[in-house]
């Protein structure tokens, strides 16, 4: 019952389910670098705001910077949510740092780009997504076992404008302070 309930969570949180974005709540992020992001299309834009819009995530909240983000960024992506110091599940675990990001893109295209940059990773298939990990575990189930694995999990959305897009989360190990 216990992993059914964390799995729910997890797929609200977009952790999972990448067709949903993340709720957010409101974290002390690092000050923000000299890192930023490239423009955008109006698209993702108009996307990003109706996702967190659906999920109930105040447009004040600040997200930590990208450069935070230990694992490569797909160019050219938007990202919608930030979770720094990852979910904490109280009776179960916490999840590594991830952000989630939303491109134009197909899921090929993605897909290529972190095979290139991620050539150790393994991908595993989670529902309609396919999941890029660190280290595969034997015999695991995602996401319950990889919550501490670094992780690319790529997967179509529809955008704003009816077409298909490509949204990434991105489970990445801690920098060292």
């Amino acid at each position: 019952m216990k992993k059914r309930i964390y799995t729910a969570s997890l797929t609200l949180l977009g952790v999972l389910s990448l067709s949903g974005i993340a709720a957010a709540q409101d974290e002390t992020a690092p000050e923000p670098t000299s890192q930023k992001q490239t423009a955008v299309s109006p698209v993702l834009e108009t996307s990003r705001a109706m996702l967190r819009q659906m999920m109930g995530i105040n447009p004040e909240i600040k997200d930590a910077p990208m450069s935070a983000v230990a694992l490569p960024i797909y160019p050219g992506s938007l990202m919608v949510v930030h979770k720094y110091h990852g979910i904490n599940f109280d009776d179960l675990d916490q999840t590594l740092p991830f952000a989630t990001f939303l491109t134009e893109s197909s899921v090929e295209q993605v897909l290529q780009f972190y095979r290139e940059k991620l050539p150790s990773y393994t991908a595993i298939r989670y529902e309609t997504a396919i999941v890029l990990v660190q280290e595969k575990v034997e015999h695991g189930h995602y996401p319950m076992d990889y919550l501490n694995i670094p992780n690319v999990s790529i997967d179509s959305v529809t955008l704003s404008n009816g077409q298909t897009g490509t949204l990434i989360a991105v489970m990445y190990p801690r920098l060292a302070k």
